[in-house]
């Protein structure tokens, strides 16, 4: 590979900070790199503390400066600017990958959400709301089952608000990142995820009919993925 400048690698060997990092050949073009605003970049980022604001770090990244990954971050860019809006609260933190390798079909929570669209139905409801259940409010009644199986998919844990009808709403917390996947069924009703209490899988699926819409969900997804991937 030969390294000249062109429309993707650009080497400054007059910049006053050249080499900025420790490796063979610096691509230039990126000295700002364009993915530092997305949770789900390419790169080796960390992230640290400074009081309560949480800051990325980039400072071991070399992800933007190969000239390799060039075609890489244009295209995750056009993806990201491409990419739809979602109303589900906290999609905006929801960046992160699968645990296993087994589900890297699903890139992250807000492509769950868009698999789930097509899963989420009647029999999936709870049973005390499956009467009001309808297409165009399609996460009303499947939040436990929807934050458990979201727990298998990305880790973290799943938390509880308790409602004013004495009933807990479940969501889900990956890391210092909280999102619920079934938040539009309140409407423009916010709740206060800060008074959430950890919930225990054993506990609700004592409950044989949770447990059966768990199993359920779970299939449809299946079902779906297979569609999706054939």
């Amino acid at each position: 590979m030969e390294y000249e400048n062109n429309t993707g690698y650009f080497e400054n060997r007059d910049c006053r900070y050249y080499p900025c990092h420790k490796t063979e050949h610096v691509n230039c073009l990126f000295c700002y790199c364009p993915m530092y605003p997305y949770e789900d970049c390419l790169g080796d980022r960390t992230y640290m503390m400074k009081g309560t604001v949480r800051i990325k770090n980039c400072t071991d990244c070399l992800f933007p400066h190969k000239r390799e990954n060039y075609e890489k971050i244009i295209q995750f860019l056009s993806d990201h600017l491409n990419a739809r809006t979602y109303r589900f609260f906290g999609w905006e933190n929801a960046g992160m990958a699968p645990l296993h390798d087994a589900d890297s079909d699903i890139r992250d929570p807000k492509d769950l959400y868009d698999l789930l669209s097509d899963c989420w139905s009647a029999e999936t409801c709870a049973p005390r709301m499956r009467a009001s259940w309808n297409a165009d409010n399609k996460t009303y009644g499947q939040c436990s089952i929807t934050a458990f199986l979201v727990q298998d998919l990305f880790g973290g844990k799943v938390y509880g608000v308790s409602l004013e009808d004495g009933n807990v709403h479940c969501y889900n917390v990956v890391g210092d990142r909280v999102f619920d996947l079934t938040s539009e069924q309140f409407g423009d009703i916010q709740l206060d995820y800060s008074k959430g209490t950890e919930q225990s899988r054993r506990t609700h699926f004592e409950k044989a009919e949770k447990k059966e819409r768990y199993e359920l969900l779970k299939e449809l997804l299946s079902v779906r993925r297979r569609k999706r991937n054939a």
